[in-house]
């Protein structure tokens, strides 16, 4: 998935998430300071580079920490560990902790907009610190493929998917590409995931015909089971999977905090 930037204004943050032990989905709303272009893994994730880091390293990707960012045209995932090793009087310089790809430093540059899950093998919660700057942008574009895509809440608020406030109105959902259907196997899915239970909760595009004895009924709507989706599904950095049952299509994700200008 890409996400392409306009109307950009930068906040600088440290910002701290408490991992759960087990599978978290997480979004990133931040972008490199230096680099506009996104910001490297090893980067994003502060204290992963000294004895201060916060995460279970081992020396292998069965033991140590996970993270595994999904890629929607190929529809599988490339993975990264947090490895350790103790240093050497020939490696004083070498990074004790740092996020491999096979045997070598990864190199991975996250965007705004990527989302990845996070699997923490610690049996407690765990506060990462993330650094970056925070995108206030009032429009991110992100492109959905057919299939599986992981998407997240890019800015510092939820996702109010049903807002007509924010512009998420019918009219904008029947013309957005999305596929809307009379019910959740057969539409486009949202599927957002709770660390705490380890499970989801699952929103489905809502479409049928108006009829004269339901005029003001919205013909385009997400739905949580058999009523519309209320308030914000995702919370601020909260991954989630979007299935898509069409072509594939632009969804402009808008900034609900009233920040941007």
């Amino acid at each position: 998935m890409t996400a392409n930037i306009s109307g950009e204004v930068f906040l600088d943050e440290v910002k701290t998430v408490a991992i759960k032990p087990g599978w978290n989905m997480l979004a990133v709303n931040f972008k490199d300071i230096n680099n506009k272009d996104g910001i490297l893994l090893n980067d994003l994730f502060l204290g992963t580079g000294d004895e201060t880091c916060p995460f279970h390293a081992d020396t292998a990707s069965g033991t140590a920490d996970n993270i595994q960012i999904f890629n929607a045209d190929t529809q599988k995932y490339a993975l990264y560990y947090l490895y350790y090793t103790t240093k050497t009087t020939s490696a004083q310089l070498a990074r004790k902790y740092r996020w491999n790809e096979g045997s070598s430093v990864t190199t991975k540059r996250l965007h705004n907009g990527d989302s990845m899950w996070f699997l923490s093998r610690s049996d407690k919660d765990v506060q990462m610190n993330v650094s970056g700057e925070v995108e206030l942008a009032a429009v991110s574009n992100v492109a959905i493929k057919t299939g599986w895509n992981m998407i997240g809440s890019f800015f510092p608020d939820g996702w109010k998917v049903n807002d007509d406030a924010s512009g998420y109105t019918q009219e904008f959902w029947e013309k957005s590409g999305a596929h809307a259907d009379i019910n959740v196997n057969t539409a486009d899915n949202i599927q957002v995931f709770d660390a705490t239970s380890q499970g989801y909760t699952t929103y489905y595009l809502y479409y049928t015909t108006k009829t004269t004895s339901a005029q003001l009924a919205r013909k385009y709507r997400w739905n949580a089971g058999s009523a519309a989706a209320t308030g914000s599904i995702m919370a601020p950095g909260q991954g989630a999977w979007y299935l898509h049952r069409g072509e594939g299509f632009t969804l402009p994700i808008k900034n609900q905090t009233g920040l941007a200008k």
